[in-house]
């Protein structure tokens, strides 16, 4: 018998509980959707390649009422303190232990991202003293922007022009990120 894993929240949330899914042997993960906000199945195409890329994920499914061994829909009701990675926070939840310093999550590398610097700037998080204008001044010519369209306009406007790398899932970013020379975000 295999074990099941449920999730519901961001995509960086579901991407750091792997650690802890790797660290309790793998299994079946379910998108699950039972706030009924913002729901997680409307973006498993998001992570469905890259997930199902993993050997330890068996399978990356809807939630329609299956058994959940590990539930991480609701990690955050034990709070966030202060410098905890997320990655703790859900083994934590789950009673895992990962290594957090080994690698939990794989992709071939692209050829087309080689001697390439990947560069992402959120919306969300962003620090003011970061040198952005002074990288894409020094290495813009061989960098490329992965995001979302208004992130890309936003940073290119402010910090530069560099290329933009258009994907279409995670898995198409991990693929990037493992064929680079460097990720900055």
């Amino acid at each position: 018998m295999s074990l099941s894993y449920g999730h519901i929240g961001d995509l960086g949330d579901a991407l750091v509980s792997l650690a802890s899914v790797q660290a309790l042997g793998g299994g079946i993960y379910y998108a699950i959707d039972k706030q009924n906000c913002r729901p997680f199945t409307d973006r498993m195409p998001m992570l469905s390649r890259l997930f199902k890329a993993q050997d330890y994920i068996e399978d990356f499914l809807p939630y329609e009422g299956q058994k959940i061994d590990h539930d991480f829909s609701t990690f955050r009701n034990a709070g966030h303190p202060y410098g905890v990675q997320l990655a703790r926070l859900h083994a934590n939840w789950v009673g895992a232990n990962p290594d957090l310093n080994a690698s939990w999550l794989s992709a071939p590398p692209a050829s087309h991202t080689t001697r390439s610097i990947v560069v992402s700037r959120t919306g969300r998080y962003r620090n003011p003293y970061f040198p952005w204008k002074e990288l894409v001044n020094a290495f813009g010519k061989h960098m490329l922007f992965i995001g979302l369209t208004e992130e890309y306009i936003h940073f290119c406007s402010e910090f530069g022009y560099v290329d933009r790398l258009p994907v279409n899932d995670l898995y198409d970013v991990a693929v990037a990120i493992a064929g680079s020379e460097m990720l900055i975000a």
